[in-house]
């Protein structure tokens, strides 16, 4: 059995319902920095030498970025790091003049922190590989704040897993689909977390129509009829395998 495809980081990322109507107002781009070295410095390993740090891309409209660091621990053993940094603009404008698109990327940056903080432990001690998270810190808002998640690189497991492929072959195709079920077997059929206590959601994701308001009022009749048909057949098919 081959092993699970690297560098698959899948956050369910909702959105509450307080964000779902139709806003008009989406800040400018923070100019806040990340001190990458503050926050190497509380990942396990510390101290750390000979630092590179790699800008790997920028967020969304400029909310932050993402790091590649790769550097000496406290044994002298090359390792990486991740460091995402999520820079949301200040903006004295009031939330309900905010955009959607604005809010819900806020909100999943939040999610996202949560995810790695409770539950990723569980999900590699259950047998899925994603991130191991190394330290959290500041605060975000709808209007503000900046936060910085320090996780693992999966590239450190071994050889497999530093190569990046832009095409499948089957059994790379089977391993991928294997990763996805272990991974939501890990929560299948667990009671619905009420209100969100822990910072996610009782269902969907940040791929869901709840999310999308604007673009799913845009859409016309006939594919609206055409989601309703596909959303029937699709309870069908779900419910005759279980």
């Amino acid at each position: 059995m081959p092993p699970e495809l690297p560098h698959i980081q899948l956050i369910l990322i909702p959105v509450s319902q307080s964000i779902m109507s139709r806003f008009v107002v989406t800040p400018k781009p923070a100019m806040g920095r990340c001190d990458h070295h503050a926050v190497l410095s509380t990942c396990p390993g510390a101290p750390w030498s000979n630092v590179q740090i790699d800008n790997v891309c920028s967020l969304w409209k400029g909310y932050g970025h993402v790091y590649h660091i790769e550097a000496n621990d406290c044994d002298n053993v090359r390792r990486h790091v991740i460091i995402k940094h999520v820079d949301i603009p200040t903006t004295s404008a009031s939330v309900e003049s905010l955009s959607e698109d604005h809010l819900r990327k806020v909100h999943s940056y939040a999610v996202e922190s949560v995810f790695y903080k409770e539950l990723s432990e569980s999900m590699i001690q259950s047998g899925v590989n994603v991130p191991s998270m190394y330290h959290v810190e500041g605060e975000i808002g709808r209007q503000g704040g900046t936060m910085s998640i320090a996780m693992s690189d999966l590239q450190d497991l071994g050889p497999y897993y530093q190569r990046k492929a832009n095409v499948l072959d089957m059994e790379e195709g089977k391993a991928l689909l294997e990763w996805l079920a272990r991974f939501h077997a890990v929560n299948w059929k667990a009671a619905p977390i009420e209100g969100g206590t822990m910072g996610l959601w009782n269902e969907g994701s940040f791929w869901q129509l709840g999310s999308r308001t604007t673009e799913f009022g845009q859409i016309e009749d006939d594919w609206r009829i055409l989601h309703e048909v596909g959303e029937q057949h699709a309870r069908r098919i779900i419910c005759s395998l279980l």
